[in-house]
Order: C-alpha cells, then structure tokens, then sequence
C-alpha cells in the first residue's frame, strides 16, 4: 500500500472554529499544496517526529535573561542567510492571518518581535513591537490606526515579558509573530500565558494572531499548548514547510 505524504497538518485542541478553517484554506493556496490540510485529532500528533534541540548557538540556551536572548536573535536575524529563511516565514504567516493582498492597505499588522528590521511588506501600516531596538531609537508618541494609516511602518518600544504593553487593546486587525516566541519562554508557562494574552488581546474581535516559534522538545510545545488553553481563544497548531529544503514549522494561530 502506498501511504501518500502529508504536506501540512494541523489540529484545533479548542474545537473547529470557522476563523481557523479559513486559514487553513489561505494556507493551502499560499504554499500551492497538492491537498487540503489533514486535520489531527491531537496536537501530538502534529508535532510527532520532533526531535530535541538544545543547540548552544541559540540564543536562549546562550543567555538566561528573554531579553538579551531577544537582543541576540535579532543580531543574527541581520544575515543573509537567516533572511531567506525569515522572508518565508513571514509570508507564510500573513497568509494564515488573513492579511489581505489589495495595495495600498489600512489593514493594520502587528509584528510581535520585530527587531531592527521591516521585514514586512511596505504597503502594509506595521507596528513593530520589541525591546531590542537600536541604541537611537526615539518613540515620539503612542501608535494610532490614524498614525499608521499612511502605509507606515511604526516600532513601539515594548518588554514583551510584562503584563502590560503600550499599546491599546483591539488596535491591530491582525498579528504575527517570527522566531521569537521561543526566546520568550524561559519563564515557563506563566510567560507563555502573558505573551499570547497579550498578543491576541491587541488584535480586534475576531482577527488572528499567528505565533511561529522553534520548541526545543515536544516538552516546550506542551507548555505553549497549555497557555493557549487557558487564553480561553480557540487555536490550532499547524505544522508544514514555507522553505524550500528546510525542515517543518510550526505555527500556533489563535482568534482573538
């Protein structure tokens, strides 16, 4: 018998949700798979097959504070390499979030752990949200949409580690976030509850927020699983491969 590959799967711990399986569909047409995504019946499942990684060049095994590990990341994110690998993760994550593709657009995205750099697409309005910025940045005054409705592209300097951010809940239609998360983890699950708190709290009613992140174990992935629980927002784990010769992905998406 032939077993046919699997090119993307995904599981919905909190339920079938119509926001969710349109994303799903957006994801199919974005990565051009040959089938629609398989749905697991287990988030374990999604992730089966993962092997541990305890790296020493990562930047959250280097140092213990999230912060600097964040500092680190966005360093690094500076090469070329890194930036073939990020571009597609990006546009992969817009797609699941329901960005649309109409130019100019007032369709406002949050970029969770921005770093030094756009890399979103400039006619979109972006507000970047991080604490490693450069040593120069200047924040003149609090985003607005009206601010941000011009196709800019705006950094809000932000501990992402805090119960409190700068920005007005419901602000952004949608979010993403790009090899980040795991730099922010190494306060547990408390943190992880903090970070998607507030990552879906800044998104309108009904947008999504879409967190990529690289878990160092099935054991990570646990802990993040469980913090989406307790957000109380429907949410899907899905995994597939944005990059051509590279290894699967995984993306948390939740409604907000």
């Amino acid at each position: 018998m032939v077993v046919k590959k699997v090119e993307a799967l995904a599981a919905m711990p909190s339920g079938p949700h119509p926001q969710l399986m349109s994303a799903l569909t957006r994801l199919r047409n974005h990565l051009s798979l040959m089938a629609p995504v398989c749905l697991a019946p287990c988030w374990r499942q999604v992730v089966r097959g993962l092997r541990r990684v305890r790296s020493p060049r990562r930047p959250e095994n280097r140092v213990p504070d999230p912060l600097q590990a964040c500092a680190i990341a966005s360093d690094g994110s500076l090469s070329t390499r890194v930036e073939r690998i990020q571009q597609p993760l990006y546009t992969t994550a817009l797609a699941l979030a329901g960005v649309p593709r109409t130019v100019p657009s007032d369709h406002l995205v949050a970029d969770i752990g921005c770093g030094p750099v756009a890399r979103l697409p400039p006619e979109l309005p972006v507000l970047g949200l991080d604490l490693c910025l450069p040593a120069d940045f200047n924040q003149q005054q609090r985003p607005t949409k009206t601010l941000l409705a011009g196709n800019c592209y705006y950094q809000v300097r932000c501990d992402l580690t805090k119960q409190q951010w700068p920005v007005r809940r419901g602000m952004a239609d949608s979010a993403v976030s790009v090899s980040a998360m795991q730099c922010l983890l190494s306060g547990g699950q408390p943190m992880a509850f903090v970070l998607l708190s507030n990552a879906t709290g800044i998104v309108r009613p009904g947008g999504l927020t879409v967190m990529q992140f690289y878990p160092t174990g099935v054991e990570q992935v646990a802990m993040v699983m469980n913090a989406a629980a307790l957000t109380d927002r429907p949410h899907m784990l899905v995994n597939c491969r944005p990059v051509l010769n590279r290894g699967v992905k995984l993306f948390l998406v939740l409604v907000a």
